[in-house]
């Protein structure tokens, strides 16, 4: 379905590329890829509201932390931080 999205999406078929990612959708609601490339369609379709959406779901979906790639999280994580101007 993604593949699919992503065909129509780079020909400029956006209506059909949403539908492709709706479908993926169904399929899994949790999918944070299918949610952001719906976004990006919304917005070229110039349907701003549907794409904030979109992208809130993202959001929201992503409960999975990233802090341990952040660069500044290691053997230093506990001290504080220099600002550089």
């Amino acid at each position: 379905m993604i593949c699919a999205g992503n065909y129509y999406s780079l020909r400029s078929q956006h209506e059909k590329a949403a539908l492709y990612f709706q479908r993926a959708l169904k399929l899994n609601p949790n999918y944070l890829s299918a949610w952001t490339l719906m976004g990006h369609e919304y917005m070229e379709l110039k349907q701003t509201s549907a794409a904030i959406q979109a992208y809130r779901q993202a959001i929201g979906n992503n409960t999975h932390t990233h802090t341990h790639t952040h660069p500044f999280n290691g053997p230093f994580s506990g001290t504080t931080q220099s600002r550089f101007y």
